[in-house]
């Protein structure tokens, strides 16, 4: 019955089994009266009850299938409403969930947009939109490339790398628009279609999704941070200038007014005299140092084998070191050659040195030593200074003194800065060394922890040439002509006069202009020969090295030593005349010896 119930879900089966019986009622009820023998009457009569009994059977069944089929009905009505209710439901949230999508997407602060595989929008933020001027109603469905026909090459590589299934990225990329203005960007295109264990859903990316944001703002914010930290440091190197220089003229002035009074006293006056110029030394050295670290210093530039000086200074520096520190040096064993200036890296070497044993007052160890390193991206140092893939030769100083806590490390490179007592140090050092090793196309990696030592690392780029060999001075005579013809060019009268009077002093003939022009006038004037032209470079008027090409064309046999306090490589664009540039303050007994090597005969 309970079968038969449950297919009355089922319309055939219900007029099958309807059908079915009806028949076996009518067929039986039929046999069943024709083995009676009744008589008509009483067969009329169970006929009529055969056929009311088959009513009310038929009746009934037809009840319960209707009141079945009522139930199912409604049953089916729940159920359709149920599932109408949840799928509504359903919409509902997928529509919220799409609203807040879109939402986030749009206030994002990052422009997003969604490609196919043929670079068709298939979605845009409205951030991308602003920052490129589009609506996004009428792109999407349109290929980027017809709404940009002018799109570089190089961005359409791009794509294809991030179709091909590539992740490809850039934190800083530059563009000028149509209206001149510069931008910086930050982007990145990332494939979309794959499976999340990597394997791709066809054989390339389904499409791709660029991000992209404006850091315009950022970088010149960082632009403007930058030079705040540059003019701090302006400030503290002219404070630390100014101090030391007043420090040295107070000097210079003590020992003149004292020079004075003690005209009649030789052995004072040379006393004061030897002071004054010990003064005018340390001012030289300082304005060197000055020059290093600002990476303007004039450089003498040649190829040298670095454990040659190493080795050179190894036999003075246990002197300077003191006995209660141990000195090591450790030479790579071929040779390191480098193109530097010789006494500029002695500088480097004696500064750490001195760091190194300063920082030491217990004494300990130093070991020197010199290697070669072939960086590339994966060798490279990643951690302090970033030095560039490449060849180099490098120089390392290490010590076991107390080392250097995090704090001090970011500022060891800062002029002036000093952790050592007032009047123990300068702060100029360290900042001299990171000057002269980046003005030697060079660069310098410190690693120190606070109790365990420290070591300066540099790394200077490797020349495959071959060193000079050492030069001999030429000894062939001794004999110079005293008598000499100097023009002197120079627009400070104090120091022209005190030239003059010094070289005349040397037997020198002398001729003085305060300008270029007044000197070019006397060159012309003058029919015995000129031997040496002597010119500042910054005067009014005419500057020295003009002078120097239109003196040379009246007195070809004229040569030329340029004078400047400003950097050699600031002057005319580091186009200097044949002949030799001497930075202010000069030493006199230097320019001397320089002047008679002209003269001598070759």
């Amino acid at each position: 019955m309970e079968a038969i119930l449950l297919g009355f879900r089922r319309p055939i089966f219900v007029g099958l089994m309807y059908c079915v019986l009806s028949g076996l009622w009518i067929v039986v009820t039929d046999i069943l009266l024709g083995t009676l023998h009744l008589s008509p009457t009483r067969a009329v009569q169970l006929s009529i009850a055969k056929g009311a009994l088959y009513v009310i059977v038929s009746g009934t069944l037809i009840y319960f299938v209707l009141q079945r089929l009522h139930h199912v009905n409604q049953n089916l009505e729940t159920l359709v409403s149920a599932r109408t209710a949840a799928l509504a439901q359903k919409q509902q949230v997928s529509e919220k969930q799409v609203d807040a999508l879109r939402t986030f997407i749009d206030r994002a602060p990052v422009g997003l947009a969604m490609f196919d595989h043929n670079m068709c929008y298939l979605e845009a933020s409205s951030r991308w939109c602003s920052d490129f001027g589009l609506d996004r109603n009428s792109i999407v469905g349109k290929s980027h490339y017809a709404i940009f026909p002018d799109l570089p090459e190089q961005w359409k590589e791009v794509h294809r790398r991030g179709l091909a299934g590539e992740v490809v990225r850039n934190d800083e990329d530059f563009f000028t628009d149509s209206n001149g203005k510069e931008h910086w960007l930050r982007w990145e295109v990332r494939p979309w279609g794959y499976t999340e264990d990597g394997g791709a859903a066809g054989v390339e990316a389904v499409g791709i999704i660029i991000f992209e944001e404006d850091v315009t703002e950022h970088h010149l914010l960082q632009r403007e941070l930058v030079h705040a930290q540059k003019m701090e440091a302006v400030g503290i190197l002219a404070g630390g200038v100014a101090h030391d220089f007043n420090n040295l003229l107070m000097i210079i002035r003590t020992r003149t007014e004292l020079l004075q009074q003690a005209a009649s006293d030789p052995e004072k006056v040379i006393q004061h005299a030897d002071q004054i110029l010990e003064a005018s030394s340390r001012a030289a050295s300082l304005t060197s140092h000055l020059l290093a670290f600002s990476r303007k210093q004039p450089q003498s530039l040649a190829l040298i084998d670095i454990n040659s000086i190493v080795n050179n200074l190894s036999k003075v520096l246990p002197t300077l070191l003191g006995a209660d520190i141990e000195l090591n040096v450790t030479p790579c064993t071929r040779p390191g050659i480098v193109h530097v200036d010789v006494s500029q890296l002695e500088q480097v070497i004696l500064n750490l040195v001195v760091n190194a044993r300063d920082a030491m007052p217990r004494g300990g160890r130093l070991l020197i030593e010199t290697s070669f390193e072939d960086l590339d991206e994966k060798t490279r140092p990643h951690s302090g200074t970033e030095v560039p893939p490449g060849h180099y030769v490098v120089l390392s100083v290490t010590d076991t003194g107390c080392g250097m806590t995090p704090k001090t490390l970011d500022r060891i490179f800062e002029p002036f800065f000093t952790t050592k007592p007032p009047g123990k140090g300068t702060g100029l050092g360290l900042s001299t060394v990171y000057g002269i090793v980046r003005q030697s196309h060079g660069f310098v990696s410190v690693s120190s922890e606070f109790g365990n030592g420290t070591t300066f690392r540099v790394y200077l780029p490797h020349s495959q040439a071959a060193a000079a060999p050492a030069t001999v001075p030429n000894a062939a005579s001794s004999h110079v002509a005293q008598t000499a013809t100097i023009l002197l060019a120079e627009d400070q009268e104090l120091l022209r006069g005190a030239m003059a009077e010094y070289l005349q002093g040397r037997g020198f003939n002398i001729l003085s202009a305060p300008d270029g022009k007044s000197a070019l006038q006397l060159a012309e004037k003058q029919k015995d020969p000129i031997h040496i032209l002597l010119t500042d470079v910054v005067m009014p008027g005419m500057r020295g090295t003009e002078l120097a090409r239109k003196v040379t064309q009246i007195h070809p046999e004229t040569q030329t030593i340029c004078m400047s306090g400003y950097p050699g490589d600031l002057l005319e664009n580091g186009e200097m005349p044949e002949g030799t540039f001497m930075q202010k303050p000069v030493d006199l007994r230097a320019l001397t010896t320089h002047i008679q090597s002209l003269l001598r005969p070759t």
